[in-house]
């Protein structure tokens, strides 16, 4: 990633705030929370067989049924489950960085682009964030960091109305069902860094990062910007107007 030459990255990007999801994003949350899920069900799962956030409930539900659990039973346990796994805050501080982040933002940096970090996280885990950009991302200062503060006030639509309140113009995603919600509510472009099962999602405003076997990540966007910038469809979509601050 370091091998750019005579880019014009500048030139694409210098005028666009841009913005990025935390889960899956800038942060692996899938590697804890699957060595978690094996130790509770003495399973062997990988994070190559997540397919997106319903991967856990999924996992429990067949757990359960295994154990002679009627079906409707199961549904509420995976759910609780579910709830109780994405509530521990150990999973978020082991969560390692995502291939390219660090890079990606010091790049981001040196050319005084302008980035928030934008999430759909839950109140209570608001003080793990900060401490987790403080271990493993001390560049970027709390004030970019953005989570919800109303419990009254679901996930999605804090990121949503963030990203319009913020004015950002492109928005790196890897949740589709949140990305269909921002393409159709605010102005930004969106990233979305696939998982191997694809999406159906489409949009003159979203390109698709997709990585056979795999979750794509930043890294690879970087380096398909990098080989194909004059294809790249956020490069032609993005509205270049000045960034909030």
């Amino acid at each position: 990633m370091e091998r750019e030459r005579n880019h014009p990255f500048k030139e694409i990007f210098g005028r666009t705030r841009m913005s990025f999801d935390l889960d899956g994003v800038v942060f692996l949350i899938d590697i804890p929370a699957v060595e978690k899920f094996n130790k509770d069900f003495g399973t062997s799962k990988t994070p190559l067989e997540t397919t997106g956030w319903s991967t856990v409930t999924n996992w429990a539900y067949e757990e359960f049924i295994k154990r002679g659990f009627k079906s409707d039973q199961a549904i509420k346990m995976a759910a609780e489950y579910d709830r109780t796994l994405w509530s521990d805050q150990e999973i978020y501080r082991r969560a390692p960085l995502a291939p390219g982040v660090e890079t990606f933002i010091r790049r981001l940096r040196s050319l005084e682009i302008p980035f928030d970090f934008i999430t759909s996280r839950q109140p209570a885990l608001k003080n793990v964030t900060y401490e987790c950009f403080a271990e493993k991302l001390p560049l970027v200062d709390s004030s970019q960091i953005f989570i919800n503060s109303d419990l009254g006030v679901l996930g999605h639509d804090f990121k949503v109305s963030k990203i319009a309140e913020r004015g950002i113009g492109l928005h790196f995603e890897d949740y589709d069902e949140h990305g269909r919600l921002i393409l159709k509510s605010t102005a930004a472009s969106v990233v979305l860094l696939c998982y191997p099962y694809g999406t159906d999602l489409k949009d003159p405003r979203l390109t698709k990062i997709e990585v056979s076997g795999r979750q794509a990540y930043i890294e690879d966007f970087y380096k398909k910007l990098l080989l194909n910038s004059h294809l790249i469809n956020v490069a032609q979509s993005i509205d270049n107007t000045p960034s909030l601050g």
